[in-house]
């Protein structure tokens, strides 16, 4: 789904409807249902602040990267804090930046993800969005699809290495961080 203009009316019925699949996505990184709920409320807010800058992208795709980029921020701050309270922070470089610099790198991931994905043959790109962009489980999408658990493995497996080949010839300046953020654990 492309956006155009959202408005509040839409804003709902989108937060109704990618609620379930970013909040499982999410919650697969940090593990934990109230800091993944924190995380999912933080992801709508940008989308709302953020809704006349999206005019012609994918929805879907934007919600999986920024909520990719926020949950590691906030692991990020669970280990920063681990390493402060043990004097260790001094030895780290400070590697926050400001918000438009985020949302800068957000776009630019989101157009990298989107071509990679895109460029994806027709049943692997499925299992891809089923999996990763609408958060569904490696046995949902088998049921779903008619097929079995483990072509759902492979799929991704083979949509994760030709995501991360087509990043790094399109986009070799990329950093490893996108390629993290497509390559979630299979």
């Amino acid at each position: 789904m492309t956006t155009d203009s959202i408005n509040l009316n839409d804003f709902n019925a989108l937060y109704e409807k990618y609620c379930d699949p970013v909040y499982r996505n999410i919650v697969k990184l940090v593990k934990n249902d109230d800091d993944a709920e924190d995380i999912l409320q933080e992801v709508f807010v940008s989308l709302w602040e953020n809704r006349h800058r999206l005019r012609g992208r994918s929805l879907s795709g934007w919600l999986f990267i920024v909520s990719h980029n926020k949950a590691m921020d906030h692991l990020k701050k669970q280990v920063h804090a681990s390493l402060d309270q043990y004097g260790w922070i001094e030895q780290l470089e400070d590697a926050s930046s400001d918000g438009a610099e985020k949302e800068a790198l957000y776009m630019e991931q989101l157009k990298m993800v989107s071509e990679a994905v895109d460029a994806l043959p027709k049943r692997k790109k499925e299992v891809f969005r089923l999996c990763r962009l609408e958060g569904y489980s490696k046995d949902d999408v088998a049921q779903m699809m008619g097929i079995s658990y483990q072509s759902v493995t492979d799929y991704l497996k083979q949509s994760n290495k030709a995501i991360k080949a087509y990043i790094i010839q399109n986009y070799p300046y990329a950093s490893s961080s996108i390629i993290v953020a497509v390559v979630l654990s299979v």
